[in-house]
């Protein structure tokens, strides 16, 4: 009899044992790894919410939970690791298609503001400096790359239409006054300063050119100074062609028109 129950006790034992999933088991059976966590997620928030003790710690004693929610949190870190590789590709992909579009956009705009005058020109300037963004668009990009030589463009143009000090008179016209002109007032100043370079450059390499000019403002100096008329004096040295012959005939030592030039 007791050899009996003893056998019986040992079935119970094993049929008990059989029934328990480990680690391995769930593993192999995500769903049921799932299913089994959110079981054992829901028991321990009720117990929490009752403040049962006793079944937070059969909960946290039960190995069917441990192992289900072990490999559930393995399962879906698995997943997030996965998912944001995913995002990453597409981010990376929607990036390369941004650039290319960007690419197109850009070549485009070069080709369309290449067109525009001048005045056109800085209009799209103005609109794109009034946008502080991280990144310009492909128009201001465009507007950016061309502006060096369209400036250059432009001031070649007003250096060849305004000669003999009448760049001077441009430049004063668009700087000062009722006819300020902001998108011609700092270039003309730039086109002036750089016709004055030249002149004087020219001047020094052509020393007759030079020395006729500067004697020529000699003269007429002398003849007004000796009808003491000093105010024309003044005025006539002031002349664009004598204050050039001036700044080069000081780099020959020729510093004042009191005296010719020899």
């Amino acid at each position: 009899m007791n050899s009996k129950i003893l056998t019986l006790s040992c079935l119970v034992l094993l049929i008990t044992a059989c029934g328990q999933k480990d680690r391995a088991y769930y593993e192999a059976n995500l769903d049921d790894a799932i299913s089994k966590a959110e079981e054992c997620e829901a028991r321990m928030k009720a117990a929490f919410m009752a403040q049962n003790e006793e079944s937070l710690k059969a909960v946290g004693k039960d190995q069917e939970c441990k192992f289900a929610m072990d490999v559930n949190h393995a399962h879906q870190k698995e997943l997030a690791i996965v998912k944001r590789e995913l995002e990453k590709e597409e981010q990376e992909k929607k990036r390369k298609l941004e650039e290319e579009a960007y690419k197109v956009e850009y070549e485009k705009q070069i080709a369309q503001l290449k067109l525009l005058n001048y005045r056109e020109f800085y209009a799209v300037h103005k609109e794109c400096i009034s946008k502080i963004t991280f990144k310009p668009s492909a128009k201001c990009k465009a507007e950016k790359t061309l502006r060096p030589s369209k400036e250059q463009e432009e001031i070649a143009a007003l250096k060849n239409k305004f000669t003999n000090g009448k760049l001077e008179e441009f430049e004063k016209k668009s700087c000062f006054g009722s006819q300020y002109d902001q998108a011609y007032c700092k270039l003309s100043r730039k086109a002036s300063d750089q016709q004055q370079d030249e002149k004087v450059q020219y001047y020094l390499a052509n020393r007759s050119v030079l020395k006729s000019d500067f004697n020529d403002c000699h003269l007429e100096r002398k003849r007004l100074w000796s009808e003491r008329k000093i105010i024309e004096a003044n005025a006539y040295l002031r002349t664009y062609k004598c204050r050039m012959a001036a700044r080069a005939g000081r780099e020959v030592n020729a510093m004042t028109f009191q005296r010719p030039m020899l």
